[in-house]
């Protein structure tokens, strides 16, 4: 593997983590917000972070 190899997969790891972070981030909001979260809100607001 070359180290732009590397690098690429490096990368794109450490956004999946940011972005999983940014969704049990948006979790805890939400349960903290009403103590009977839908998942469909917190669904919603996945794909927004997603979007932006």
């Amino acid at each position: 593997m070359s180290s732009k190899t590397i690098k690429a997969k490096t990368a794109f790891i450490l956004q999946h983590i940011e972005t999983e972070n940014d969704y049990l981030h948006n979790i805890y909001i939400f349960k903290k917000q009403s103590n009977m979260p839908s998942t469909e809100k917190m669904q919603s607001s996945y794909t927004q972070t997603r979007q932006n």
